[in-house]
């Protein structure tokens, strides 16, 4: 699983550099995900998360801005978020990704 200071076995500083975030699409207003995403956002943006998923879909979020002053918000779009039923408020200002398990689980933190 990800933790605070990792993604995908990379430190989040790697995410910091322009050799790694060129495939990263930079989201400043309100973007409906798909599958696959590598979404760099601003604070205060709503992503929402892609409708339908299935099994092993996965969305990667880096920052791009300042989400402790101003929380970037994951909208669940009628799937669960670690097994609850409410939106997502990023707070941490650490890359992370989520993964869709299944209906119950719904989208989790990807390792």
């Amino acid at each position: 699983m990800a933790d605070a200071t990792t993604l995908n076995g990379h430190p989040s500083s790697y995410f910091a550099t322009a050799d790694h975030t060129h495939d990263y699409k930079v989201k400043t207003s309100a973007y409906t995900a798909v599958n696959g995403d590598k979404l760099t956002v601003s604070a205060g943006v709503t992503i929402t998360l892609p409708n339908n998923p299935s099994p092993g879909h996965i969305v990667y979020f880096a920052v791009g801005g300042d989400w402790e002053s101003s929380n970037m918000t994951v909208n669940r779009n009628g799937e669960n978020i670690m097994g609850v039923a409410s939106d997502l408020a990023a707070n941490i200002n650490e890359p992370f990704a989520l993964a869709y398990q299944n209906a119950i689980r719904g989208w989790v933190l990807a390792e």
